[in-house]
């Protein structure tokens, strides 16, 4: 069985949620970390994903969503256009689980997400 993401594409970059529906993932988009809060609340995502070009708002927004019900269980992912580097930065901004610096590489974000989905479907079914 393969488990859908729902995915949460934060960024002005409209590659990223083409990519997560080619790859079969649910995804629901907004342009502004802060505007993105609303739509996280009602659409639920397994995962976020945010372009970090604003930098303090991002981390409002991941503040904000490890602080609601679910929050904290979500798996947030930044990434930053301003190097040419696809190397994953330490350490993640505060609230992200996981950074990259560059442009998002469609096969590292891909493999990340797949490991992702099968760890998620294994817990889905251990607690049934």
């Amino acid at each position: 069985m393969t488990i859908k993401l729902r995915t949460l594409s934060v960024s002005s970059d409209p590659s990223v949620p083409a990519s997560l529906r080619s790859w079969g993932h649910e995804v629901a988009s907004a342009h502004e970390p802060l505007s993105a809060f609303c739509l996280w609340r009602s659409f639920q995502p397994d995962v976020v994903i945010v372009q970090l070009s604003a930098h303090d708002e991002a981390t409002e927004l991941a503040k904000r969503i490890r602080a609601e019900p679910g929050g904290e269980t979500a798996l947030l992912i930044g990434y930053s256009a301003d190097h040419r580097n696809d190397a994953p930065s330490a350490p993640p901004p505060s609230g992200f689980d996981f950074a990259f610096s560059g442009q998002v590489r469609s096969s590292i974000l891909r493999d990340y997400l797949r490991h992702y989905r099968d760890t998620l479907g294994r817990v889905r079914t251990e607690s049934k």
